[in-house]
C-alpha cells in the first residue's frame, strides 16, 4: 500500500492543499507549533478510514472558514496491481455527507451505505485503521509511546493489540463450553449403559429355551441334505468329464492365440513405416544416379575437347572461332581441364552416396515381402481366434446345464426350521441389546475422549496465546536493543518478562546497571521510545503481512539533543531504503540540513500553507 497524492479542501486549518506523499524518501516537515504540520499526516488517515490519528471523525475535521461548503479529500493509492482513488466528503447537512472511490474509471463504486462502503475499501486495501496507524504513524499520542510508563498488564494488551489472539482466545472459550455439555453426556450415557445391560440378562435365557428344539430339527434336515448332495456329485462328475475334453481342445488354441490379437497387424504397420523410409531413400538414389550421368556426359565432352585441341595443329579460336594461336590454345586446354577437374570433383559425392544406397532397391523389395508374410500370419491368427471363440461357446454352454440333484439340495437347504422364529426373535433381542451396548459403551468412550480433548484444547489455548505473546515480545525487545545498538550506539537495553501470562515487566539497564525509565534522562526516554516505537511498527506491518510505504513520525524526535537527532536521523535514513517516503515533523529547522527534502508549514492568519524548501 502505497500512498501517492491528497487533496482536500476545508479541512482544519488548510482551505486547500494539494500534497504528493509518493517517493519522498526521507522527508522533514518544519514549522512552529499550532500551524498544522500534522494535518499533513491526518489528512491521509481521515480521507481513507474517515477518521485522525488523534480520534477525531466526522465533524471535528472540518474547518471553522468552511461556511456551508463541505470538506472533501481525494487519495490515489497504489495497491500493487492497480491505483485506487479515494473520495470523501463531509458538510453540515448529511446530503453533504458521501464516499466512494474508483480504479481510474468513471464508474463510481460505493455500498449499500457508508459503513458498508468503508468495509469495501479495507477490503481493498487489506489494511484496517487500527493497523494503518499502528504500522505507519509513531505519534505521541499512540499506545507504543505510552509503553514504558503503561502499568504491566497494559503493556501486555499493546502488544498483543499487533498479534491476532483471536482464535486462542475463542478456542479457549469454545473448549470451556465443551467441556460443560460434555460432562452432562458422560452422566446421560453411564444410566443407559446401565439399563441396557439388565435387559441383554433377560434375553440370554430366552435363547436357551429355544435352541434345543431347533437342533433336533437341523439334524433330520442334514441326513436328507447328504442323500440329494451324493446324487448331486455323480451328476456332476459326469458333466466334468466332458467339460474336460472341451478344456483340452482350448487349451491347444490358447498357446496359438495367445498375446495380442493384432500383433502381426502392428508389425506390418512397422515395416510399411520401413518401406517408407526407403522409398525416400530409393527417391535420393535415383536423384544421385541421373547426377552421376549428367555430370559423365559432361566429363566425356569435356574430355574429347580436350583431345581435339591438344591433337589439333591449331586449334580453335573459342572467341572469334577462327584459327588460334599457340597462346590461345594453350588458355583453351587449360580452362577446359580446370572444367574436367570440377566435374571429376562433382562427380565423387554422388558416386559414394550411390554406392551407399545401392542395397536399397533390394532392402524394399524385402520389407515388401515381410509385409505379404504378415498379412498371412495374422490371417491365420484370426481365423485360430475364431475357433478359439467357438469353442468357449460351447464350453459355457456345457458350465450352463442345470444340475438338478443339486438345485433340489439347496432348495432343501434353504426350507426353514419351524422352530428357528422363537429362536431369531429371542437371539435378535440379544444382538440387538448388545449392539446397543456396544454402542452406548463407544459413546460413552468417545464422549470421554472428547472430555479430555476438550481438556487439552482448554490448556493448549493459553499455551499457543502465552508462545504467541513470548515470541511477539522477545522480537520487539531484541529488534528495540538492536535500534538502540545500531543507530544510537547507546548502552541502554532492555529486557521485556512475561509474569503470569498477563503482565509484562521492563528491565532498563543502563551502561550495564537497573534504571527505572523515570530516572534516565529526557533525551534517553526520547531515543528509547523511539527506537521501541520503530520496532513495533514493524512488527505491526510484519505480523499482518502488508507493507504501508508511506511511514511518518509526528514529532517522534522531539527531546532528542542535536548529536542525538543526528544519529536519529541515520535511523529515518535506513528506514528510507525500505519505505518509499519517510516522513518527519519537527520544529526545529535547523534539523533540515540533515533532508533531502524539506517542506516549511506556516500560517497566514488562521489558514495553514505548505511549501517546499529549495
Amino acid at each position: 500500500m502505497k500512498i501517492l497524492d491528497v487533496e482536500v479542501k476545508n479541512f482544519q486549518s488548510y482551505e486547500h492543499l494539494s500534497f504528493n506523499y509518493a517517493d519522498l524518501g526521507p522527508t522533514l516537515i518544519a514549522g512552529p507549533t499550532k500551524v498544522g504540520k500534522s494535518t499533513l499526516l491526518d489528512a491521509p488517515c481521515w480521507i481513507a478510514y474517515g477518521r485522525t490519528s488523534k480520534g477525531s471523525a466526522a465533524d471535528d475535521v472540518r474547518s471553522w472558514f468552511s461556511g456551508d461548503e463541505e470538506t472533501s479529500g481525494t487519495m490515489r493509492i497504489d495497491l500493487g496491481d492497480r491505483i485506487m482513488t479515494i473520495y470523501r466528503k463531509r458538510g453540515k447537512r448529511s446530503s453533504q455527507n458521501d464516499l466512494w472511490y474508483d480504479f481510474g474509471g468513471d464508474e463510481k463504486i460505493r455500498g449499500k451505505d457508508a459503513v458498508d462502503t468503508q468495509l469495501m475499501i479495507w477490503r481493498e486495501l487489506r489494511v484496517k485503521d487500527g493497523l494503518y496507524l499502528t504500522g505507519s504513524y509513531i505519534h505521541q499520542f499512540s499506545s507504543s509511546d505510552t509503553f514504558f510508563i503503561a502499568k504491566a498488564k497494559d503493556r501486555r494488551e499493546i502488544i498483543e493489540s499487533i498479534k491476532d489472539l483471536t482464535k486462542p482466545i475463542a478456542m479457549a472459550e469454545q473448549a470451556a463450553n465443551l467441556k460443560k455439555s460434555l460432562k452432562k453426556d458422560v452422566e446421560t450415557a453411564e444410566s443407559k449403559v446401565i439399563r441396557t445391560r439388565a435387559l441383554i440378562e433377560s434375553a440370554e435365557s430366552e435363547v436357551e429355551r429355544n435352541r434345543e428344539s431347533l437342533e433336533r430339527w437341523d439334524r433330520d434336515q442334514v441326513e436328507r441334505h447328504r442323500a440329494l448332495t451324493l446324487k448331486a456329485d455323480t451328476f456332476q462328475a459326469e458333466l466334468d468329464k466332458e467339460m474336460e475334453t472341451y478344456l483340452g481342445k482350448l487349451e491347444v488354441l490358447n498357446k496359438d492365440v495367445a498375446g495380442d490379437p493384432h500383433r502381426y497387424s502392428k508389425q506390418v504397420q512397422e515395416v510399411r513405416e520401413q518401406v517408407e523410409t526407403a522409398e525416400v531413400l530409393l527417391k535420393e538414389l535415383n536423384d544421385h544416379e541421373r547426377s552421376v550421368g549428367r555430370i559423365k556426359t559432361e566429363l566425356s565432352f569435356v574430355t574429347k575437347q580436350i583431345t581435339s585441341h591438344t591433337q589439333s595443329s591449331t586449334g580453335v579460336c573459342p572467341t572469334c572461332l577462327g584459327p588460334a594461336d599457340n597462346d590461345t590454345k594453350r588458355a583453351t586446354i587449360a580452362q577446359l581441364k580446370k572444367d574436367k577437374a570440377g566435374l571429376e570433383a562433382e562427380l565423387k559425392p554422388h558416386e559414394a552416396r550411390c554406392l551407399e544406397l545401392s542395397e536399397v532397391p533390394e532392402i524394399r523389395q524385402k520389407l515388401l515381402q515381410d509385409i505379404i508374410e504378415l498379412n498371412k500370419k495374422q490371417a491365420e491368427l484370426d481365423r485360430k481366434k475364431d475357433q478359439f471363440d467357438a469353442l468357449k461357446i460351447q464350453a459355457q454352454s456345457i458350465r450352463q446345464r442345470k444340475n438338478t440333484y443339486k438345485d433340489q439340495a439347496e432348495q432343501l437347504k434353504a426350507e426353514k426350521n419351524p422352530f428357528e422364529p422363537r429362536l431369531k426373535t429371542s437371539i435378535a433381542s440379544v444382538i440387538s441389546s448388545r449392539t446397543e451396548l456396544k454402542k452406548l459403551e463407544t459413546s460413552l468412550d468417545t464422549i470421554k475422549q472428547k472430555l479430555f480433548a476438550a481438556d487439552w484444547l482448554y490448556d493448549a489455548s493459553f499455551r499457543i496465546k502465552a508462545s504467541m505473546l513470548h515470541q511477539a515480545v522477545n522480537d520487539l525487545q531484541d529488534r528495540t536493543n538492536e535500534i538502540l545498538e545500531t543507530y544510537f550506539d547507546a548502552e541502554i537495553q532492555v529486557t521485556f518478562k512475561i509474569e503470569d501470562s498477563d503482565k509484562i515487566e521492563v528491565t532498563i539497564t543502563n551502561e550495564g546497571y537497573e534504571c527505572p525509565f523515570r530516572q534516565l534522562s529526557g533525551g534517553e526516554r526520547c531515543m528509547l521510545k523511539l527506537a521501541f516505537n520503530v520496532a513495533y511498527m514493524e512488527a505491526a506491518q510484519n505480523c499482518a503481512g502488508v507493507k504501508i510505504d508511506t511511514v511518518m513520525l509526528d514529532e517522534a524526535l522531539n527531546g532528542l539533543d542535536a548529536d542525538l537527532k543526528v544519529k536519529a536521523y541515520n535511523l529515518v535514513e535506513y528506514l528510507g531504503t525500505i519505505y518509499s517516503s519517510v516522513i518527519v515533523i519537527e520544529h526545529s529547522e535547523e534539523f533540515k540540513t540533515l533532508f533531502p527534502t524539506v517542506f516549511k508549514v506556516s500560517k497566514e492568519g488562521s489558514r495553514s500553507q505548505v511549501e517546499q524548501v529549495v
